[in-house]
């Protein structure tokens, strides 16, 4: 876990997080801002957008929850 998950899969899943939360803000803010003018295809693009970044989000979540819950007996037994 720790060789390939924190070492090398948690860094990229955290980078790609900060740039999730700095840069779709200012995204949303400008469609907001153009949501009158806006296609009625690009409306639902952008719900499936969101859709899928939720998803892709809340799995990053599970996999965390499930190493953590998974390495806990370690954590209460070191030197096992």
């Amino acid at each position: 876990v720790e060789k390939y998950f924190v070492a090398q899969i948690q860094p990229g899943a955290a980078a790609l997080n900060r740039s999730y939360h700095e840069l779709l803000p200012p995204i949303r803010n400008l469609e907001e801002r153009l949501a009158s003018t806006a296609p009625a295809a690009f409306s639902q693009w952008r719900g499936e957008r969101d859709s899928v970044l939720s998803e892709g989000t809340e799995a990053s979540r599970q996999h965390v929850a499930q190493i953590q819950s998974l390495l806990e007996p370690c954590r209460a037994a070191p030197g096992l």
